[in-house]
């Protein structure tokens, strides 16, 4: 059987390193997912919150402000 790759992104290889999500309480978030999955803060700023398993894991979460905000999704 043979394989065939998209030629999207050709032979590039994709890794994913962060999902990013819009917070309006980037502790309280953050907080509550770093209980629910059992990870740790990796990385706490003034505007951004890291949490993952551990330093060299392979994909994390990445809790950020949410800057502006409409009825209907982000605005622009």
């Amino acid at each position: 059987m043979q394989v065939q790759r998209s030629t999207h992104a050709g032979d590039m290889p994709v890794r994913l390193h962060h999902i990013v999500v819009d917070a309006h309480d980037l502790p309280a978030l953050a907080r509550f997912w770093t209980q629910a999955l059992g990870w740790k803060v990796l990385s706490e700023r003034e505007n951004e919150i890291v949490i993952g398993t551990d330093e060299n894991a392979s994909a994390g979460m990445c809790f950020m402000p949410v800057t502006a905000f409409s009825r209907w999704g982000r605005a622009g």
